[in-house]
């Protein structure tokens, strides 16, 4: 299967992508599953959430979208009442992306790591720099994390992971997204930009 035939049912949900993380043992944030705003209000009252925190969207939840951060109970009582997922809210120094290519054959390259830098109202992403200012070792941590993503998932195709790097220098993943508009027959980087990897 290609990367965006396997991911194709787990983007859409949050809970999926996270229980993936779990069970592949892939660092990430400390998440809750919540089934309505009543369930989290009983975490906040017995202690098991604290603010401030991330309330996600357990379906279609990315890119900014169905995404808030909850600093408070102004905050809280905005979002629908709804089944989502709780994260903790990491202490980010950096936000990057790494882009994985897979083979049939089980051959597999990566991209250099990029950082992204988020537009503060839309929360979506603004600039993308290239290559991320951090340091080699961080980087081979960055890259490594990331095939062991794609590889966790089996996928074939061109797979971006992107991940928090933490003040305390730990490497969180975020989100993954697969990117089926590139077709290759070997994983040559190349091209960066085309439609084609020949």
């Amino acid at each position: 299967k290609t990367a965006y035939e396997i991911l194709s049912g787990l983007v859409g949900s949050e809970m999926c992508i996270r229980d993936s993380y779990y069970s592949n043992e892939i660092p990430s944030t400390p998440f809750k599953v919540c089934a309505s705003k009543e369930e989290i209000e009983s975490h906040i009252s017995n202690g098991n959430i604290t603010y401030p925190f991330i309330w996600k969207s357990s379906k279609m939840g990315y890119d900014g979208y169905g995404v808030k951060l909850i600093n408070g109970y102004g905050c809280l009582e905005k979002i629908p009442d709804k089944h989502c997922i709780i994260e903790d809210k990491a202490e980010i120094e950096k936000e990057l992306s790494v882009m994985v290519v897979s083979t049939p054959s089980g051959e597999q390259i990566n991209y250099p790591v990029v950082e992204m830098e988020f537009n503060s109202k839309s929360n979506q992403v603004e600039y993308i720099i290239s290559p991320a200012r951090i340091s080699d070792q961080l980087m081979k941590k960055a890259e490594n994390l990331a095939l062991d993503v794609s590889r966790s998932y089996g996928s074939i195709g061109l797979l971006a992971v992107e991940m928090f790097l933490t003040k305390n220098g730990d490497i969180l993943v975020n989100e993954v997204a697969p990117r089926p508009c590139l077709l290759y027959t070997s994983p040559s980087p190349r091209d960066q930009r085309g439609s084609r990897m020949p």
